[in-house]
């Protein structure tokens, strides 16, 4: 028996098959050209997902500019009409007090936390709400980059009274069909709580340095153990505002706050007290 082989690369296997290297390196070849087309389809796929994805996003986060037209000549027409004060500072847009407001601000129970606001809600529609409870003394819409509002709001009445009726009657309240806001107590927290600091500093220049960074301060408290290393931070503001923006402004330089360290950065928990500390206290003022 003859066997003719048009390749002249072949090779014998153990059975005594002889076989043509060429056809399985061709073979090979097709198989691995039609897995990189294969490869290459799917990643075509997700890409144009992944393109959708963010299109849609960015669709549902920023209007359109007629709507966007509108949106701003209402709310000017708005604050014309109620005769009110508008300012945006810091990614929140403030509205208030009422005109003619005399004496000092409503305490922190004044206060409420609204969640779950259409992104198209804004200042005339949220008053519009809540000012059926009671006197808005100011609201405070927190703002995306877009124009869009962030989804939630703080509302302070000017009694404490009226803020405690806006939660009982607002919470849960369906604004439009399928649609409920969700209407809380606002915390009021005013501390901040900090910690991965170096060991060895002193404790002016942690002081001096959260000074430099943040404003509203009423003091600020450097925790250390009995061998004098700095455990944490302690930094109380005049406002749970003014909290509210020092952690917006200090969460994303915890990496750069300090030399050689990146600190922790949270809420501080109202209960927290030191234990087995020796702490310095340091106001402004001194």
């Amino acid at each position: 028996m003859s066997i003719s082989v048009k390749n002249d690369d072949v090779q014998i296997n153990r059975e005594g098959t002889m076989v043509s290297v060429s056809t399985i390196q061709q073979s090979n070849e097709t198989t691995s050209k039609v897995n990189k087309e294969d490869d290459t389809k799917r990643q075509l796929v997700c890409l144009n997902n992944r393109k959708s994805i963010i299109q849609s996003r960015i669709a549902d986060k920023i209007p359109n500019m007629k709507e966007q037209m509108e949106t701003n000549l209402k709310l000017l027409k708005f604050v014309a009409d109620s005769k009110l004060t508008l300012t945006q500072v810091n990614g929140q847009r403030k509205l208030g007090p009422p005109p003619g407001w005399t004496g000092p601000p409503p305490g922190p129970k004044c206060e409420i936390f609204v969640g779950s606001i259409p992104r198209d809600y804004y200042e005339p529609e949220i008053v519009r709400i809540f000012s059926t409870v009671g006197t808005i003394y100011e609201l405070r819409l927190m703002m995306e980059f877009s124009g869009t509002n962030r989804g939630y709001c703080f509302i302070m009445y000017t009694t404490e009274e009226e803020a405690a009726r806006a939660v009982k009657e607002l919470d849960q309240h369906e604004i439009y069909p399928g649609k409920k806001i969700g209407v809380v107590a606002s915390t009021n927290n005013c501390r901040l709580y900090i910690n991965q600091l170096p060991r060895i500093i002193d404790s002016k220049s942690i002081i001096k340095r959260i000074y430099e960074v943040t404003d509203d301060v009423d003091k600020v408290a450097v925790y250390r153990n009995l061998n004098g290393f700095v455990c944490y931070v302690l930094v109380s503001y005049k406002t749970h505002r003014g909290a509210a923006m020092a952690r917006r402004r200090l969460v994303p330089e915890s990496a750069t706050l300090f030399k050689n360290c990146e600190v922790n950065i949270e809420w501080a928990n109202a209960n927290m007290t030191p234990y087995n500390v020796v702490y310095l206290l340091k106001t402004k003022e001194n």
